[in-house]
């Protein structure tokens, strides 16, 4: 009818208007997140040698906050893109080695304020894969970001590279909170997160689905292993790029 016309064209342009919206405050947020972090930096690199411990922690603290936020701001932006059609990806040959190592080192200061160990398990030579390197670092940072978030304190997170035929598996585990096995397909699906992961830390629960929407277009998915209690390992599988 005329009327159920009407009100589907309504919700079409409140739904594009909701997307730009988004997209232009997640932009505007993370420009001044940036500004932020290098004052923050420089604040730093300004303050005597050896540095207060009291004010080093201080500078510790604002530059994880800093860092989180702009995670969020980043998958805010991207989920705007993908809900307006407009989320593409540019895939070419790139390390995967090198995504584990640079994606390990970029949040550090978050999981070492948990008193988390983090390390990196891949070969030493380079793993070439085609890829999208500003696509997959952000599924990295958001995989990262969520073992940090939901893993306890002194807890263990392993990045790695696997060979399998054809490619390479990048991976990250954890030894947190874990998920259940009914569960697992929802969190993948958006603005979904588990009644224990509400208990454990803050969220939107939308990094996930991003990082799944942005792995579908490389042809990819991720994959979930876990159960509630025992930990999390997700992974993605990338064909080999030769030289």
């Amino acid at each position: 009818s005329v009327y159920l016309s009407r009100l589907l064209s309504e919700a079409q342009a409140l739904g594009q208007m909701k997307t730009q919206l988004v997209a232009m405050v997640s932009h505007e947020f993370n420009n001044s997140l940036s500004v932020l972090g290098g004052m923050a930096r420089l604040l730093k690199e300004d303050e005597p040698k050896p540095p207060d411990p009291k004010r080093a922690n201080y500078f510790t603290v604002i530059e994880a906050h800093v860092r989180s936020l702009a995670v969020a701001a980043r998958t805010l932006l991207e989920l705007g893109r993908f809900e307006a059609g407009r989320l593409k990806v540019h895939p070419v040959r790139m390390d995967l080695t090198a995504l584990a190592r640079s994606t390990a080192s970029a949040l550090e200061v978050l999981w070492s304020r948990k008193g988390q160990t983090v390390g990196v398990t891949a070969p030493a030579a380079p793993v070439w894969v085609h890829g999208d390197p500003d696509a997959l670092a952000l599924v990295a940072t958001n995989l990262l970001a969520n073992a940090v978030k939901y893993t306890p304190e002194k807890g263990t997170i392993t990045l790695g590279v696997e060979a399998e035929a054809g490619g390479a598996r990048f991976y990250i585990s954890d030894t947190g909170i874990g998920i259940a096995p009914e569960d697992q397909a929802r969190i993948l699906s958006g603005y979904f997160r588990t009644e224990e992961g509400k208990k454990a830390a803050k969220g939107f629960g939308v990094g996930l689905a991003l990082s799944q929407s942005l792995l579908l277009a490389h042809g990819a998915e991720l994959r979930v292993e876990s159960a509630s209690g025992r930990g999390a390992r997700f992974s993605f599988f990338l064909p080999a790029a030769p030289g």
